[in-house]
């Protein structure tokens, strides 16, 4: 079920509101019980056979759990994490690691469980929360909301039990939450119409685009292309992450901000402080940190060597981690790799106090990063990906289409028809949406964000109104969220 698609929006939320609110009146203590009922529902509307493999996975990291908290060994922690990481690594790994090994194997068919990235690597981190004792476990029920919550479970945030134990306590003493509904629907409303109204529209050039780059794309269409794929990646999944903030403030909860205006970034280490916030938090915390200071306490070597250990293999171990977690295929992997030497050449550049860079070139030189690492992720495949790559860089591919002929009918300058900007009207339609989704982009308020407070004034009424109008506009086509795929 799509939070943007009319069962959800029309029937499903309005339902499950009402008797949230209802049961919120009475004086029995049900708000969580038909919480989790209701997602589990919402989980296996489309696909009913994986919520076997759901409930499966709560059910054991459920005992987990509890048997880690009843004597603490690294042992049971190992054995914990070592069952979701088979888990995984069966249902969504296996054919992409016998498909390596393997050339002939083929896995396009192959379909991946719906989520299990997000509830796996939750959970992973609730038992190593226990472990620490950060956390203590939950009662059943409570561990299945914290696991399934609707809003968060298809594609994050991803919530740690810090932040959402409270939150389910909160609940049992039936406080006032009035105050949140609000904000939760200018917020989701928000997120909304960035997915429907600003990445829907994007994502039929993008496809156009990447459906010609064989087909004698230039220089300026290949950074075009690959720049309104970056908008249109960031306004479908910040636009899932405020839908889903939203969605949380509906029923009392405060779920993590997810994104921070990225593309105002002006370093690598700024943007992934921005962008993906929630999983770039959990492999901070869960991977890079530990492997960090694994290797301090056992590497004793000079200065410049420990660089090596400390810096350049941590970095690059997690985001080969993290570009795997995102998919299937190698050239997730090198997403994830490109990022990771960038933010090493970062960390290096301050490290060493080298001469500061202009804003302006700074915010160019990390844009250009972050779009190189972006042709990796969108791609179809590795060799598709260098091949766009390989026209990005080559300014001589430079043609002038041939619709703007008559402005070289004085002189010899040859023009082409080209696949991407084939025509005027085309063209002109394109570029007037990537600047104005650019524009979005730039000054759209981080609403997700806690601090983020909703003036209850008729300029919001108004605001509001128009995201309603624009965003129910283009409901027609239910199109499925980029991340829903990991």
């Amino acid at each position: 079920m799509l939070f943007n698609s009319h069962i959800f929006l029309f029937y499903f939320l309005p339902l499950v509101l009402i008797v949230f609110y209802i049961i919120k009146k009475t004086r029995y203590k049900a708000e969580i019980l038909f919480l989790s009922f209701s997602s589990l529902v919402f989980y296996s509307w489309n696909d009913p056979k994986w919520l076997l493999l759901l409930v499966f996975s709560i059910l054991t990291n459920f005992y987990f759990s509890h048997w880690i908290y009843k004597k603490i060994t690294k042992l049971k922690l190992f054995v914990g994490i070592c069952f979701n990481i088979i888990l995984i690594a069966w249902f969504k790994y296996r054919y992409f690691f016998l498909g390596t090994f393997l050339e002939s194997y083929d896995y396009v068919n192959f379909i991946i469980p719906l989520a299990i990235s997000f509830f796996t690597f939750q959970q992973i981190s609730f038992l190593v929360d226990v472990y620490d004792r950060r956390s203590k476990p939950l009662h059943f029920i409570d561990h299945v909301f914290y696991v399934s919550f609707f809003p968060q479970l298809i594609a994050g945030p991803i919530v740690l039990a810090e932040e959402m134990i409270p939150q389910i306590k909160n609940t049992y003493k039936k406080n006032k939450i009035y105050g949140f509904f609000t904000l939760g629907v200018f917020v989701f409303f928000i997120g909304l119409f960035k997915k429907v109204f600003l990445a829907d529209n994007i994502a039929p050039y993008v496809t156009v685009g990447f459906n010609n780059i064989y087909n004698s794309l230039t220089f300026p269409e290949a950074w075009a292309l690959i720049s309104a794929f970056a908008l249109q990646l960031y306004f479908d999944f910040s636009g899932y992450s405020e839908m889903a903030v939203g969605l949380g403030l509906l029923f009392g909860f405060r779920l993590p901000v997810n994104f921070n205006t990225p593309f105002r970034s002006l370093s690598m280490i700024d943007f992934w402080k921005r962008w993906h916030i929630t999983v770039t938090k959990f492999f901070m915390l869960y991977l890079y940190a530990p492997l960090s200071l694994f290797l301090n306490r056992i590497v004793k070597l000079n200065h410049s060597n420990n660089l090596v250990f400390l810096l350049f293999f941590p970095t690059m171990a997690t985001f080969f981690i993290s570009g795997l977690w995102h998919g299937a295929d190698w050239k997730f992997v090198y997403f994830g790799l490109v990022n990771g030497l960038c933010l090493i050449i970062n960390h290096l550049w301050k490290i060493y106090k080298m001469p500061k860079i202009p804003n302006i070139f700074s915010w160019f030189i990390t844009m250009i990063s972050v779009l190189v690492s972006f042709v990796f992720f969108r791609a179809d495949n590795t060799s598709e990906a260098l091949k766009l790559l390989s026209i990005m860089f080559n300014p001589s591919l430079i043609k002038f289409p041939s619709w703007m002929g008559f402005l070289f009918s004085d002189n010899n300058t040859s023009t082409s028809i080209l696949s991407f900007f084939s025509s005027g009207t085309f063209t002109l339609k394109f570029l007037i949406i990537i600047l104005i989704s650019f524009i979005f982009a730039l000054k759209i308020p981080n609403v997700a964000d806690k601090n983020f407070k909703i003036i209850n004034n008729w300029r919001n009424s108004f605001i509001l109104a128009i995201l309603i109008l624009l965003s129910f506009a283009n409901l027609d086509n239910e199109v499925s969220f980029i991340y829903f795929q990991f």
